[in-house]
């Protein structure tokens, strides 16, 4: 596999378009219906919304349930590879145009390299297994 190192301001756009989009929605729902949020659902104060608590903060201990954007690689990929495209995630990721457009949208840009990231993945995947499982929801 050869990786083309690329520095394009309309790719790093692009890229912060699509992470976005599910809070250009929310914005404009909240907008339209002068909805008010009660709470936020992650362990610390959306900064886009400063002024509403966390869940845990209105009183449910240990709710924390956040969205998140990944991107996996196939089994076998290089670690060189794996290190690239990473590297190139977080250099997108920390670029002022992009974090600033995700927080006005309501979303928390973090950067987790693959390690933690596979980390992260194997704590949430059992979290939801079991939720769904409990729900009786099927694919049919």
């Amino acid at each position: 596999m050869e990786l083309a190192e690329q520095h394009d301001s309309a790719q790093a756009q692009r890229i912060a378009r699509f992470l976005a989009c599910t809070f250009d929605v929310l914005t404009f729902t909240f907008d339209l219906f002068e909805l008010r949020a009660l709470a936020v659902t992650s362990r610390a104060r959306n900064p886009a919304l400063p002024e509403t608590p966390t869940m845990i903060e209105a009183g449910l201990q240990d709710f924390e349930v956040v969205g998140f954007y990944g991107v996996l690689a196939p089994a076998g990929t290089p670690a060189a590879a794996v290190e690239r495209l990473s590297a190139a995630f977080k250099a997108t990721l920390e670029t002022p145009d992009v974090r600033t457009r995700m927080v006005t949208q309501g979303a928390d840009p973090a950067f987790l390299g693959s390690a933690d990231f596979g980390r992260f993945l194997q704590g949430e995947m059992p979290r939801w297994a079991d939720a769904v499982k409990r729900s009786g929801a099927r694919l049919d």
